[in-house]
């Protein structure tokens, strides 16, 4: 069975906010953002008003509203943007409190944050069927994928597989619809054993978008190493991925290594100082390593064909055991490529 591709495309949304800030002054920046990602920015006026617009991937996703350091170095909570004309009132003192009027992804989010928090006291059992049925209820909200992704290890693969079939297509093109698509299909991929890797989306080292199924395209074989700089036995291994890349390289063999690290300043150092020469991103678009491959450690080893048939891997999993042909990449890769490329 091959791993179905769930990644999709995501359509762009405009989007307009507008509303008021009090206790910063006239001409103070305010930016729409998360992490490093800017999606508007602009400045108080005179009344304290202010308004936004741009345009986001897929349907809906969350971003905070936040300020330069001199007036606070707090941020909002979560403000789920869509194409909806929304309403913010912010109090710097009161931060991270904000009011959003005017957008039913956000009430839904705080409908559904109120519940989880509200559970947390109740017995698992009795937490985790209310939880289901919230989400029974509520499947046609575009917050639900979201919902899901986070809270995924509560269903079994069948009833995940069952609730994402459900959703409305607009629910399906968010960046969390995409995500729990890519986590259904791992899922089930890996409960019955290894088939094709899904075309997962990195960031390369030049800071750009990139297609893991493009990388295998341009080989015979690719070892897909998942890794970190962090990962002791990560780092231990690259001296016999340096020499099975030296040797046979040149008759088509090349790795792409994927970090699991949260700072990409770490790993381009890392990078650096271990000297490899393929190619190398970081798991910061799709998340494919929790989501597709739900993975529970590194390093994780997959060794693929052109098309990203999976030939030999190692790996752990929370969602299956199954690790395939074993690949011992200390003592076996070696022996694995000189009769594949023979």
């Amino acid at each position: 069975m091959t791993w179905k591709n769930a990644t999709g495309q995501m359509n762009d949304s405009v989007f307009y906010v507008h509303g008021q800030i009090l206790g910063a002054k006239p001409g103070d920046n305010i930016y729409l953002k998360k992490l490093a990602d800017t999606i508007a920015r602009g400045k108080i006026a005179d009344d304290g008003r202010f308004s936004l617009s741009g345009v986001i991937k897929g349907t809906t996703d969350y971003y905070f509203i936040s300020f330069d350091s001199t007036v606070s170095k707090k941020s909002t909570d979560a403000i789920w943007i869509s194409a909806d004309t929304m309403c913010i009132n912010v109090r710097v003192d009161a931060l991270p409190m904000v009011a959003v009027y005017g957008s039913d992804v956000q009430n839904d989010y705080l409908a559904a944050k109120f519940l989880v928090d509200s559970v947390r006291r109740l017995p698992f059992d009795t937490g985790t069927k209310i939880i289901k049925s919230f989400v029974r209820e509520h499947v046609e909200a575009l917050y639900i994928p979201h919902l899901l992704v986070n809270l995924q290890s509560i269903y079994k693969s069948a009833e995940l597989d069952s609730l994402y079939a459900s959703l409305p297509a607009a629910s399906k093109k968010t960046r969390y619809g995409l995500e729990l698509g890519n986590m259904v299909y791992g899922r089930r991929q890996l409960s019955s054993g290894l088939g094709t890797l899904p075309n997962f989306a990195y960031s390369d080292q030049a800071g750009e978008r990139a297609s893991a199924l493009k990388v295998f395209g341009r080989s015979k074989y690719t070892l897909v190493d998942f890794w970190a700089s962090w990962c002791a036995p990560c780092r231990e291994h690259i001296p016999a991925l340096k020499k099975a890349y030296n040797d046979f390289h040149g008759k088509g063999f090349n790795i792409l290594s994927i970090s699991i690290d949260k700072s990409h300043e770490d790993w381009r150092k890392a990078c650096v100082e271990l000297g490899t020469k393929w190619e190398h991103g970081i798991d910061d678009v799709a998340n494919a390593s929790k989501t597709s491959l739900g993975l529970v450690a590194v390093p994780a080893y997959f060794l693929v064909d052109s098309r990203g048939k999976v030939i030999h891997a190692s790996f752990f999993s929370k969602y299956s055991t199954v690790s395939g042909k074993p690949l011992d990449v200390e003592n076996g890769l070696y022996e694995v490529l000189l009769d594949l490329l023979k």
